[in-house]
């Protein structure tokens, strides 16, 4: 049965304000693919089929060319038993599910068709991404049907706006439709049409649930593009209690 795995890593940076707690948290991580107990666990990249190397490495050069150099494979995953020397792992049996369940409606479209899962993490602290993962994944034919990154438009450092000012406005806009801002978590990742990437600014409404780890319907989301000051989208991100 196929599964949805999600890993979400936070670093706390900064606590404090005129003696009342303030928290601005950036989720490091937010890794999501699919995976069945007969898919095939790659620990190397040039174990991939060449079609496949070959694709991924093209699609690097063209649409993170700056960033080629802060990319690192970590793992990968081959549909049935390509890989001979692989072992069959057994994968959790709880499905995990993410908040913002429109953020997998892409993938999720098209996880009968992918055979191959390669995944990566970015880490460019010029930019503030401190740890980015994403994924590409292919088809039997070894075409590539899905990438964690948009294909056009933001694959030159340069291009990028200074973090701060993205943080700047976000504020700015939270303050102007009244949202409370004490405690904002903050992360980079693709808009929900997966055709730009920028900044998700989470801002928390229910403080006392939020400091007693219990969400419910409680964040309000501003996304700034990566490139721009633009704003690219606004959602509401429901939460489930967490035990």
């Amino acid at each position: 049965m196929t599964r949805l795995f999600i890993t979400t890593f936070l670093i706390i940076i900064n606590i404090s304000v005129f003696g009342q707690r303030k928290i601005f948290e950036q989720e490091n991580t937010k890794l999501q693919y699919y995976t069945s107990n007969l898919d095939n666990e790659v620990d190397s990249f040039i174990k991939f089929p060449i079609g496949i190397q070959q694709r991924t490495i093209k699609f690097f050069e063209n649409s993170m060319t700056d960033f080629v150099q802060n990319i690192h494979f970590t793992t990968g995953y081959i549909k049935d038993n390509e890989i001979l020397d692989s072992n069959i792992i057994e994968k959790n049996n709880n499905t995990i599910k993410d908040s913002l369940n429109e953020f997998v409606s892409k993938l999720d479209s098209i996880k009968d068709s992918i055979k191959y899962t390669l995944c990566y993490t970015l880490s460019d602290t010029t930019i503030n991404i401190k740890k980015y993962e994403f994924i590409l994944c292919f088809n039997e034919d070894e075409q590539l049907i899905y990438y964690g990154w948009p294909e056009k438009g933001y694959n030159k450092r340069q291009d990028f706006v200074n973090f701060e000012k993205k943080r700047k406005k976000a504020f700015k806009i939270a303050r102007q439709k009244r949202y409370k801002t004490n405690i904002c978590k903050y992360n980079f990742g693709l808009n929900l049409n997966e055709d730009k990437i920028g900044w998700h600014f989470e801002f928390v409404q229910n403080e006392e649930n939020y400091r007693k780890a219990i969400y419910s319907n409680e964040l309000n989301v501003i996304v700034i593009d990566a490139k721009s000051l633009d704003v690219i989208e606004e959602y509401i991100i429901g939460m489930n209690s967490i035990d």
